[in-house]
């Protein structure tokens, strides 16, 4: 699996509710009250890598409407997931948040 270089930004453009967003490939939005963990960006990486090899983000709407609207239901969501357990994802976490002093 590919390493994607990504960007990381506090923003207010957070959708109620979450406290992050891949709004663009390789961009992932942080919501100004989250705390940043090795976990939460893990997920969020996962959600970029699903970015460069889908056409992102109507995909990801259209898996959400497939299954009713539930979010934890949406294959891409069940992946980012497991991705939040996986050595390889939160090694590569640990390294973005060093890169990024977050």
């Amino acid at each position: 699996m590919n390493r994607v270089p990504v960007t990381i930004r506090r923003s207010s453009l957070v959708p109620n509710g979450f406290s992050a967003w891949v709004p663009l490939k390789r961009v992932i939005l942080i919501a100004p009250h989250t705390i940043i963990t090795e976990r939460l960006i893990a997920h969020e990486l996962a959600h970029c890598v699903q970015a460069e090899t889908a056409a992102w983000p109507l995909a990801y709407v259209l898996q959400w409407v497939r299954v009713g609207l539930n979010y934890y239901r949406m294959p891409y969501e069940r992946a980012a997931r497991r991705a939040e357990q996986e050595p390889y994802y939160l090694t590569w976490a640990a390294e973005v948040i060093r890169e990024h002093k977050l």
